[in-house]
């Protein structure tokens, strides 16, 4: 039986592929390291690739491509952490909980996998993630 880390690990991958799969050309085409930033809704990878990782094609491809959910928690990770570090923070399989909507905006409940991931220092590969992604990479470790 896989660890809780090894488990979302094998997840974070599914979703990755899954997303270089189902994303459009010009979607990839969007994504620019340089532009990058994992907290920000429109310089994230999602955010990067649809214009906003709150809107609707960005649901659509994370209800597609996400296992794995990290809880909002997530938001709070600091530079010099890993996966180990978070691991209390690895819920569920997802089930198109990603956000809430509080009346006047969506509100986070959950990351997906590489959401959350791509906010670790120290773990995340999010150079090599983008151009994996966009096909400039044929593989990919993490």
């Amino acid at each position: 039986m896989k660890t809780k880390k090894e488990q979302f690990m094998t997840d974070l991958m599914h979703e990755i592929n899954t997303l270089k799969t189902l994303s459009t050309d010009v979607e990839r085409s969007r994504l620019n390291f340089n532009d990058f930033d994992p907290e920000n809704p429109t310089r994230c990878i999602y955010g990067q690739m649809t214009g906003d990782c709150r809107s609707a094609r960005a649901k659509e491809l994370i209800d597609s491509c996400c296992i794995r959910v990290i809880d909002t928690k997530a938001r709070n990770i600091r530079a010099g952490q890993s996966v180990d570090d978070i691991e209390d923070l690895i819920n569920g399989g997802y089930s198109g909980q990603m956000w809430g909507d509080d009346g006047s905006r969506k509100r986070w409940i959950h990351l997906s996998s590489l959401e959350g991931f791509i906010q670790l220092k120290d773990d995340a590969k999010n150079s090599e993630i983008i151009a994996y992604i966009k096909g400039e990479l044929k593989g990919l470790s993490l």
